[in-house]
């Protein structure tokens, strides 16, 4: 697979699913409200890294295929639920 067909798959991923993620922020509350630390004037979805992530860990086992790769699937699954766990409950450092 050339590189810009791997781009536009995982754009297009991306895309369909981003959607997806903003209704369900929105139904489980994950949202960031407006006020003192946001500039934002409506709610805004905080889920927006699992759409990327989807995009990126899907196309990546057709790039790659090797033991490189599922370390890094691996390491950014496990970042990507971190930030989930995160937008749901905010924690701190």
């Amino acid at each position: 697979m050339n590189t810009y067909t791997s781009f536009l798959f995982a754009f297009g991923i991306s895309f369909v699913v981003a959607p997806l993620v903003m209704l369900l922020a929105h139904n489980s509350g994950a949202v960031a409200l407006p006020g003192r630390r946001h500039i934002h004037s409506y709610p805004t979805p905080k889920f927006g890294g699992i759409a990327i992530a989807a995009g990126v860990l899907f196309i990546l086992p057709f790039i790659f295929s090797n033991n490189l790769a599922i370390t890094y699937v691996t390491a950014s699954v496990i970042m990507l639920i971190l930030g989930i766990y995160d937008d749901i409950k905010p924690t701190t450092w």
